[in-house]
């Protein structure tokens, strides 16, 4: 998510907006700021294949014709 490129995490649960900048929404989990990422309408082109969009990575593993493939959480995730 945006905020990884920032050296903070992404929220996991908050959607609470405490602060907002430049970057984004921020919110706080276990005491520590986090990037709120905005609901999308749409989902990423891997739902269609049965794989999650990645939620926390942005590290590229693999390019195949459909797409960018990252893995967090034990699977592998469209980015």
């Amino acid at each position: 998510c945006w905020a990884s490129a920032l050296g903070f995490n992404c929220c996991k649960t908050t959607k609470t907006v405490v602060f907002e900048d430049q970057d984004g929404s921020w919110g706080v989990e276990d005491d520590f700021w986090c990037g709120i990422v905005e609901d999308k309408e749409e989902t990423c082109w891997s739902t269609k294949l049965g794989y999650p969009c990645c939620e926390v990575s942005n590290v590229i593993y693999s390019v195949d014709d459909n797409g960018s493939w990252g893995y967090e959480d034990d699977h592998w995730c469209g980015l």
